[in-house]
């Protein structure tokens, strides 16, 4: 079965002998096919997002969510729902009141809706019937409708195939509906994605269960005229929904709803598609995708639905409700629009020096947004001393960050970390991502800056807690360094060759310890957090403990926030080793 083309050019053996076909439409509706299973794993959710296409950019954490089973916002792409039913095309050979050669099928059409939440693993039930079989005039459309359920019996996905068999028309029954047009608007597109396929694209997307050899045998693929092994229909609308779900939905597959579209070409692996889309509502998505090889649309008649964004149904009743007048559409927010960040930059042109445009040599462009208003600022922190200045979105800088009033003024405060910030969507970042990591220098010179509070009358004592020496502080993590210290040889510094910095967290009171496993037969000691380090590790005293222990994953600790690292990220990952040694014990 493959999308925009016939299979064969064989005529059909109903032409070749002039017999009207053979077609029992009441036997065909009325038809039971067998319940079909599909049980699947997080390796299952995964092999589909890489199959079409998800993470083909290792370094852009906005699709590690769709591949990365400890990311802590681990979802499924919604367009599996097309892959979970496969198994029930089977049923149509040898179907009731239908006979025909499976070379004449083509896909035409698919539409899937999503029902239900998508468990990450389960066991899913497809329930199959023929919703209606029509006469084309040279082919028979017949409609499958499958119901997709979990194992409580509710629904998780809808879909319904469009299936074309070419020489089974002319039997004389009902031309059917109207098919719904969803034609692209007359302007330009509102977004245009393209994206490059792999020269193994198919090969990948096979796995996730369509076994059709015509996708990666080129004497089977020759057979049916094609030049080479194609793509799967379904891999180049998984792609294209994909494109959808990036711009529209914030990368979040749960806004995703449903998703319509018309097969028209073939696609074949290593080309490029390029998705067209329009946002015609605040819940509908027009698109249509071509190849960028030969400019050939290879899907169209396309419709997404999606979760309404509340800023535009707020954008839309105002826009309703608000009387007829002149004025032109929204522009930036005015110095008066009430951004609280407004009060941040006002500190940070105060902060601006020589000294810190050395330190970050950069230039930022922050893209904020507070209800249904935008407002962008430029921080040039590269020449002169620098300086703040607001701007409109077309500004050029070496780092854009686009994020909310809100969340920006947290960040800048010191109460959102970054990386979070950023695994989590909240911080999104264009340009030179690396100097994202400066912020922290922004950070600490508003931290600097910060009026001091008026005094209070309080006992005679330290504010900040001082660190407590490591041998009287009560630390669980003391007697997992005793027994790496007690394991300490120069065999293990030859393997990590590396100084590690562990601060970590008991209540209030903090702890920072170095080992030394790049000199000697390695070292433990306890120090302070100016103790220089290739790598250095913040956590709790408990959740060490526990990572020690391999009661916990250090890469998904780093995912949930309860594991910092600074200095040699990839450092980090040797990690695996100290636990191996903890645990001999």
């Amino acid at each position: 079965v493959h999308g925009g083309r016939w299979i064969s050019d064989l005529d059909s053996p109903s032409q070749m002998s002039g017999k009207k076909p053979n077609v029992d439409v009441a036997k065909a509706l009325s038809h039971n096919f067998e319940p079909v299973p599909f049980a699947y794993t997080d390796k299952e959710v995964i092999l589909y997002a890489l199959g079409v296409g998800a993470a083909a950019d290792p370094l852009d954490p906005s699709e590690l969510k769709f591949v990365y089973e400890n990311h802590e916002d681990f979802q499924v792409l919604p367009t599996f729902g097309v892959v979970v039913p496969n198994n029930v095309l089977n049923g149509l050979v040898g179907l009731p009141g239908l006979e025909f050669n499976p070379m004449m099928l083509l896909h035409g059409e698919q539409f899937m809706q999503v029902r239900g939440e998508i468990p990450t693993s389960g066991s899913l039930t497809s329930h199959a019937k023929v919703a209606g079989v029509y006469d084309k005039g040279k082919a028979a459309l017949v409609v499958l409708d499958v119901i997709t359920k979990d194992e409580a019996g509710k629904e998780v996905f809808f879909n319904q195939y469009s299936l074309f068999i070419r020489g089974l028309g002319g039997f004389g029954g009902d031309k059917g509906p109207a098919a719904p047009s969803y034609d692209a608007p007359r302007r330009p597109p509102d977004v245009v994605h393209r994206e490059k396929t792999l020269d193994n694209q198919a090969a990948l997307y096979r796995l996730s269960g369509d076994r059709n050899p015509l996708h990666i045998d080129s004497s089977m693929s020759a057979m049916g005229g094609f030049a080479k092994p194609i793509l799967h229909g379904l891999c180049s609308f998984g792609y294209a929904s994909r494109a959808v779900i990036r711009h529209f939905c914030g990368n979040d597959g749960r806004k995703f709803k449903s998703v319509r579209a018309r097969f028209a070409s073939p696609v074949y692996p290593g080309e490029t598609l390029i998705t067209e889309m329009w946002k015609v509502s605040p819940t509908q998505v027009i698109f249509r995708c071509k190849v960028a090889e030969r400019g050939e649309y290879v899907l169209n008649n396309c419709v997404v639905e999606i979760a309404a964004d509340p800023k535009d149904v707020a954008a839309a009743a105002t826009a309703a409700a608000a009387p007829a007048s002149p004025a032109a559409a929204p522009v930036a927010a005015p110095v008066s629009s009430g951004f609280a960040a407004e009060v941040i930059w006002e500190q940070l042109k105060k902060q601006a020096n020589a000294d810190l445009v050395k330190k970050v040599n950069a230039t930022y462009r922050f893209d904020l947004s507070k209800d249904s208003i935008k407002r962008s600022w430029l921080l040039d922190l590269k020449n002169g001393s620098g300086s703040v200045q607001a701007v409109d979105e077309s500004a050029q800088a070496d780092c854009i960050i686009t994020m909310s009033d809100e969340d920006f003024v947290k960040l800048m405060k010191g109460q959102l970390n970054p990386q979070n910030a950023f695994m989590k969507g909240q911080l999104k970042l264009k340009g030179n991502m690396m100097l994202a990591q400066k912020l922290q220098v922004l950070q600490q010179s508003l931290s600097s800056a910060a009026p001091a509070t008026a005094p209070t009358a309080a006992p005679a004592a330290a504010v900040t807690p001082a660190v407590i020496p490591a041998a009287a502080s009560g630390f669980a993590a003391e007697s997992i360094l005793e027994l790496i210290k007690k394991q300490l040889n120069a065999d293990l510094v030859k393997k990590i060759n590396a100084i590690y910095r562990f601060d970590l967290t008991k209540s209030s009171a903090k702890g920072s310890w170095l080992l030394n496993l790049k000199s000697g037969s390695g070292s433990v000691e306890s120090t302070n957090e100016s103790a220089q380090a290739d790598c250095i590790i913040i956590m709790s005293d408990d959740d060490f403990v526990k990572m020690m222990k391999g009661q916990l994953n250090p890469q998904s600790a780093f995912m949930k926030g309860q594991l910092k690292v600074k200095g040699n990220l990839m450092l980090s990952q040797k990690l695996q080793l100290l636990q191996q040694t903890v645990s001999k014990l």
